[in-house]
């Protein structure tokens, strides 16, 4: 053998690329989660009239840059104070809609926006947000539009003059509101609409208009209820003193539903960390920002609104709305539109914020969650996100600083080895997907250039979980009951399992006797039978009652819903159908400990069907609220990603026709779900260990990570123990090593002939075909020639 130096490397320096001498990197971690994204949007205040009268064929075009090309889900528009200039009424409870005046030209402007926003983005945008400036000035303390606060005396007629919009906008012409903000930067005096009640004030107008809004939309539960923000302030810290205060009085926290704040002035990433500190579980929204003078149609500012955007959603935020879609004006300098509409009504500018805007919104969908994120320069602004389901990492690179960074690093377990996508906004790129990189091994290396904005879009190694149809067996199933009666009473939530015993036919309930006989309704019988399986019957003596209802849950293994599966399908049995007055059909779903039901079947349906991802659903209280005759609950958005329990709520209610009595019940519950995989390979040694710390966690502090103790067929918890380490045979110039049969197992023979000045080649690329749990063995040959050489074993990580 000639004078050659084989050095061989521990087998697992890294289970991530190995950084080049000075090279900086980015880690993602995929299983560190954070918030779930709203969406992203943009307001038409006081713009409607511009972007209306703009002339063909550039009003087309811009409505489809805003509509069609970026996927906003937020539309935010102007609720002005005129549409009640004068009392409608004495009564703040009987609502004057004819009093009202919406056909004003600005309203009718803000209407057509509304219809092109509909008609162009679809289901797209689904969340209008009506921003209110001011209350009419006959309410107000200085009798003006602008500045002084609400009178205490007014408070019901504010909260009446809010419903009157609200109705409105949904009966008439058919736009449901699912946001409202009735503030807007109540700290800060200007000279137009406005309003500055205190902290105080503020809090206490909350706690007397969401009871008030409660009770209207109680009384038409076919209205969507709103989402309510608050307090809107200028600028964060502005925000965190008033929420201080608010937060402090329970009956307005109650009241929020979203916290809002606007980004002006010098506030930056910690003080939207201080808003999320204080929201206690409340979703944070940034609800307005834009750079309303020094601005400019470069990437600098782009760069900027870029920054901004990444402030609010690295904090913890769910949403960020950009102050203007469109401002009509000539001056570069004014930053107020993510488009500038030019004042001869004929033109417009499409500034590099609008690429920014559009590539966040495009990259980043609904149901995204925000995960953990270092990166090794304070020169990048980075935040990655999960894409739902999981079949992609997003990740955002900012660089505004002015110095590129050659051979940029990023790791991020779990990836697929392959293309990776890359949408830049730059100088000469206006969010535009460029040539991919290539990943290998849970890392890829790129080139940011100064003066940038990069997303790169990274295919994750996430093989979907089964499709199951859980049919429930109601003789069998682990079912939970729940006694029901129309004055509210007794409501009792139990969650033993009840028992039944076989009679011929017949299943009898031997339950508690709270479920045997109704405390409400005495004949109403609730038992299981072969021919219809869970039934309530109600008998002659019942035509006095009113009716009667029940709930059953039943406990499901670890199951989500995916498009595609997540169909609920309840199939009813009767008897004497005719004599049944009304008899209808909810769905019940526990999710993350949390109850929401669904709407209502049509009256007397022979099966009942859902898709759960696309329904309608509500919160639910199923420890207080069973009886759903006229259930009014507030509007949910359930992601049904840890579901608990699935059931049925049904009733009958109204006389019986005739005596004798009749049935009403559900005979077959069937759930078409996704299941959850049976751990299987490392997770189930994760789980046989109890290891905490993922792949790159060390147990037993052996300088063996936990995943290479896996590989290797080691002991985590044992630190004598580290599985059967590569070998090299000098003679023949072989390698060797042994990998545990698991075929998502890659490993990658890297070798280097000089640690300072040279670089690591793949010698060998080896995937595991095995699925035995045994390790096999194997053999890369590297030679005997060199003078100097160094390897590893380099493994890519689940």
């Amino acid at each position: 053998m000639n004078a050659t130096h084989i050095i061989l490397l521990p087998a697992i320096i890294s289970l991530l690329n190995v950084s080049s001498f000075g090279a900086e990197t980015i880690a993602v971690d995929p299983d560190e989660l954070h918030q779930t994204i709203y969406g992203f949007g943009a307001g038409m205040k006081r713009q409607e009239a511009a972007l209306h009268d703009l002339a063909e064929p550039a009003r087309t075009e811009v409505l489809n840059l805003m509509f069609r090309d970026v996927d906003t889900r937020i539309l935010r528009h102007f609720l002005r104070h005129d549409q009640e200039e004068t009392n409608d009424n004495l009564d703040p409870y009987d609502l004057n809609l004819s009093a009202l005046e919406f056909e004003k030209w600005y309203y009718e402007d803000q209407f057509w926006v509304l219809e092109q926003a509909q008609t162009i983005a679809g289901d797209k945008i689904d969340t209008f947000y009506a921003s209110c400036n001011t209350a009419p000035p006959w309410m107000k303390t200085n009798t003006n539009e602008v500045g002084g606060t609400l009178e205490t005396a007014y408070y019901t007629e504010f909260a009446e003059f809010l419903w009157g919009y609200l109705y409105y906008f949904q009966t008439v012409k058919g736009f449901p509101v699912r946001a409202l903000s009735i503030f807007n930067e109540p700290s800060f005096e200007v000279t137009h609409e406005s309003m500055n009640p205190t902290a105080a004030e503020c809090a206490d107008i909350l706690a007397a208009v969401r009871p008030y809004l409660d009770d209207r939309f109680a009384e038409t539960p076919q209205l969507i209820k709103p989402l309510i923000l608050a307090p809107d302030c200028l600028r964060p810290t502005k925000t965190v003193a008033y929420l201080n205060t608010i937060l402090a009085n329970p009956a307005a926290s109650n009241a929020i539903d979203v916290i809002g704040s606007h980004y002006y002035g010098n506030d930056g990433i910690e003080d939207w960390n201080e808003i999320n500190g204080l929201a206690d579980g409340k979703p944070v929204w940034q609800t307005e920002w834009s750079q309303l003078s020094g601005a400019s149609d470069d990437i600098d500012d782009g760069l900027n609104l870029a920054r901004k955007m990444h402030d609010v959603l690295d904090s913890g935020s769910e949403a960020y709305v950009a102050f203007q879609w469109v401002k009509k004006s000539d001056d570069a300098t004014s930053g107020n539109g993510l488009i500038r509409i030019g004042t001869d009504l004929a033109s417009y500018v499409v500034p590099k914020r609008y690429h920014v805007f559009k590539q966040f919104a495009n990259t980043i969908p609904r149901g995204a969650i925000l995960i953990g994120t270092t990166a090794s320069t304070p020169n990048l602004a980075v935040t990655s996100y999960l894409s739902p389901g999981g079949s992609n990492v997003i990740i955002q690179v900012i660089n505004d600083s002015g110095t590129g960074f050659p051979d940029l690093e990023f790791s991020c377990p779990g990836m697929l080895d392959g293309d990776v996508r890359r949408i830049r906004t730059g100088a000469n790129n206006d969010a535009k997907e460029i040539a991919s990189v290539t990943g290998l091994a849970d890392s890829f290396t790129d080139t940011v250039y100064a003066n940038t904005f990069t997303t790169y879009i990274v295919a994750m190694d996430v093989p979907p979980p089964p499709v199951v149809a859980l049919v429930v067996d109601f003789h069998s199933a682990a079912q939970v009951l729940v006694e029901s009666s129309w004055d509210g009473a007794d409501r009792v939530l139990d969650t033993a399992i009840p028992y039944y015993s076989s009679a011929n036919t017949n299943y009898t309930y031997t339950g508690p006797d709270i479920y045997n006989s109704f405390d409400d309704h005495p004949a109403a019988l609730l038992y299981l039978r072969n021919a219809r399986g869970t039934s309530i019957r109600m008998n002659a003596v019942d035509t006095q009652s009113g009716g009667a209802d029940a709930l059953a849950l039943f406990k499901t293994a670890s199951v989500s819903f995916e498009t595609g599966a997540d169909i609920l399908n309840a199939t009813a049995g009767y008897s004497q159908q005719a004599r049944l007055a009304t008899a209808e059909i909810r769905f019940v779903v526990e999710d993350a400990g949390s109850y929401y039901i669904s709407d209502a079947s049509t009256n007397l349906p022979d099966t009942y069907t859902i898709h759960a991802l696309t329904a309608n659903w509500y919160a639910y209280d199923p420890t207080t609220l069973v009886g759903m005759a006229d259930f009014a609950g507030t509007a949910a958005a359930p992601t049904f990603q840890d579901i608990g329990f699935v059931g049925f709520q049904w009733l009958v209610r109204g006389d019986i026709n005739q005596s004798g009595g009749a049935e009403f019940g559900v005979s077959d519950f069937t759930v078409t779900a996704m299941a959850e995989p049976a751990a299987s390979g490392f997770d189930a040694f994760v789980s046989t260990y109890g290891l905490a710390n993922g792949p790159l966690g060390d147990a037993d502090s052996d300088g063996l990570l936990d995943y290479g103790e896996y590989v290797f067929g080691g002991i985590p918890t044992n630190a004598s123990d580290r599985g059967t380490q590569p070998v090299f045979d000098a003679a023949a110039g072989n390698y060797v090593f042994s990998l545990i049969g698991d075929s998502s197992v890659v490993a990658y023979v890297l070798t280097n002939q000089d640690l300072v000045n040279g670089s690591w080649g793949t010698n060998a690329t080896v995937s595991v075909t095995a699925t035995n749990g045994a390790l096999g063995a194997y053999t890369n040959n590297v030679g005997t020639t060199w003078t100097n050489l160094f390897m590893k074993l380099k493994l890519k990580t689940p």
